[in-house]
């Protein structure tokens, strides 16, 4: 059986248990403040990633909105230049159709300046055929002749052909006999 204590002795052992039970508490306090520090840390850290996460959240949602956008305009700027393809292949049409009427014309031109050409040049033999000044003011005098003159018609003929009509004179037996008056 225990021994009987003192009420000093058990005073002391009271005293040394609740020295004891001191120590002990203020280690507990200190763990404890320890952990609240900690723990006071760590909430600071999460509330820091919390409002990283936001603020990522937030800018994500930005660049998907951008996306978004970009897509659209992507979309818009692809119907564009297919409508402008559209157009393209309809003025390349155009161009085709164009050049070949522009081949057909060129054709064309060189046919009229080969008929041109050929007119023209039928022209300058005409042109040769044609009598000139020389040749009606011969004529005239001519006329005058016959009209005053009987000349055979054989040598009229034959003057017109020759451009010599001015030098005939007639003979003495061709001539007409004047008229009384």
């Amino acid at each position: 059986m225990p021994t009987p204590m003192s009420y000093a002795q058990a005073l002391n052992e009271a005293k040394k248990v609740i020295v004891q039970q001191s120590h002990r508490i203020k280690s507990e306090i200190d763990t404890v403040r320890t952990q609240q520090q900690v723990m006071a840390e760590q909430k600071a850290a999460i509330t820091d990633r919390e409002k990283r996460l936001e603020e990522d959240a937030a800018a994500l949602q930005k660049q998907t909105d951008e996306m978004r956008e970009l897509d659209a305009k992507l979309k818009a700027e692809q119907n564009a230049r297919e409508q402008a393809e559209a157009i393209v292949d309809r003025q390349g049409e155009r161009v085709t159709n164009m050049q070949a009427q522009a081949a057909e014309l060129e054709k064309r031109l060189a046919e009229q300046a080969e008929i041109i050409a050929r007119l023209a040049q039928e022209r300058e033999e005409l042109a040769a055929r044609v009598p000139s000044d020389d040749d009606d003011k011969a004529l005239a005098e001519l006329t005058s002749l016959l009209t005053t003159k009987r000349i055979p018609a054989s040598v009229a003929r034959e003057c017109l052909k020759s451009g010599k009509a001015g030098s005939i004179s007639p003979s003495p037996a061709e001539q007409p006999v004047a008229e009384a008056a």
